[in-house]
Parts: C-alpha cells; structure tokens; sequence
C-alpha cells in the first residue's frame, strides 16, 4: 500500500496492445506469468526499474532490465 501511494509509483493499466506483447514476451521466454510480463514490459517501455518478488523471472523476461526485489 505504501509503494502504490507513493509519488514516484507509476501504476499503469494492462491495455490490449500491451497484454499482447506480454504474450509474445512469454512465448519467446516460454514462461506463464503474464502479470510479471506485463510489468516487465511497462518498465522497459518508461525506462524505469522494475519492483518485484520475483527478480529471477522478470530479469528471464528482458535481460538487463533494472529489477528491485521486495
């Protein structure tokens, strides 16, 4: 709750084109977890790091993309 009222979270909403690309994203990765694709995506597209449970899969995802466990 806190991450998500902070000032510099940025929650964007899963649209169609981009729940699209998370599924090429999990092809190509052969994993299934859309929700971490779909974060994967969003950060890459804004340059931003990404904050997860889950570091080892999103890095899986995009090589070299900025990840902050929690």
């Amino acid at each position: 709750a806190q991450l998500l009222s902070a000032p510099e979270t940025n929650v964007v909403v899963l649209d169609e084109p981009t729940a699209r690309a998370a599924g090429v994203l999990l092809g190509r990765a052969g994993t299934a977890d859309l929700i971490g694709a779909s974060v994967a995506i969003c950060a890459s597209e804004r340059h931003q790091a990404a904050v997860t449970s889950d570091s080892d899969d999103l890095r899986r995802l995009i090589p070299g993309l900025p990840v902050w466990s929690i």
